[in-house]
């Protein structure tokens, strides 16, 4: 009796083991969704953020991403960098590209890898093409539903220390009264976050941590980020910084992260915003 009751008891912590194990690598694409509220919004808006792709595919002509990015329904497509990759062939970046939407409003900025592949200009080129509006130092406004948005961008600091202060110096300085604006900026790390929030954007959107690799679900957020090293603060998530929210995507990068990925799948960030809650 005591015998089977030690082997039922075995095999159900080793089955607890096996199917723990198995989610830890689960790769399978998170639609992970965020609120974002302001009074400057009137009526609601979607927005999707693509970000640390990295040339990885999901289905044949990224048709996984692309289903789920409209089923999604966005108003607009944001993209926050390192959607190539220095080590990896353009294809799933480019694949992503042909199949995005066109009238859909899209913004990018860069990533390190676009700069690390060495065909930064290229990349840029292929974006425009399509029709995608790339930022560098940058803004834009876009009207939707009746509302108007500014939406500004920074190239990477891959791009250089007086490159990145350049972009920096002109974005101008956000008013209250303004419409609602938001940054995009791949580098999410609070040393060089810190110099935007003087300029008062409503919402930052980055990616480049890839959720810090790692995670223990509820006891750890991430275990190691690109400029953050262990234990980063800013490895995914939602952040209030006073009156700006910055947003970091865990990213898409899946099949070839050097450090397989934990407890920490890749994402299609949804945001929802609109006016404040009462």
């Amino acid at each position: 009796m005591l015998a089977g009751i030690l082997i039922l008891f075995l095999t159900a912590a080793g089955l607890f083991l096996l199917l723990s194990y198995l989610n830890a690598f689960d790769k399978s694409l998170l639609i992970q969704e965020y609120q974002v509220h302001s009074e400057k919004i009137d009526l609601p808006l979607t927005a999707a953020v693509l970000t640390d792709l990295h040339s990885n595919y999901y289905g044949e002509a990224q048709q996984e991403l692309l289903a789920a990015l409209m089923a999604a329904a966005p108003d607009l497509i944001l993209m926050a960098g390192d959607l190539a990759d220095r080590d990896i062939p353009m294809d799933g970046f480019l694949d992503l590209l042909a199949g995005l939407p066109t009238k859909i409003p899209t913004y990018f900025v860069t990533g390190n890898h676009e700069f690390w592949s060495g065909k930064v200009s290229w990349i840029k080129a292929q974006l425009r093409e399509q029709g995608i509006t790339v930022l560098e130092g940058t803004c834009a406004q876009e009207k939707i539903h009746g509302q108007t948005l500014e939406i500004c961008g920074l190239d990477d600091p891959t791009a250089g220390r007086k490159e990145f202060s350049r972009q920096v110096d002109q974005l101008p300085a956000r008013h209250t009264a303004e419409p609602f604006s938001i940054l995009l900026f791949h580098c999410p790390e609070h040393d060089k976050v810190k110099q935007l929030l003087p300029l008062e954007f409503d919402l930052i959107l980055s990616g480049h941590a890839h959720g810090g690799q790692w995670r223990i679900p509820r006891l750890l957020n991430g275990v190691f980020a690109p400029n953050q090293w262990f234990f980063p603060k800013y490895a995914g998530g939602y952040y209030r910084h006073d009156r700006t929210v910055q947003i970091v995507s865990r990213g898409l990068a899946k099949d070839t992260t050097k450090i397989p990925r934990i407890f920490n799948r890749p994402e299609l960030v949804i945001l929802k915003i609109d006016k404040s809650a009462n």
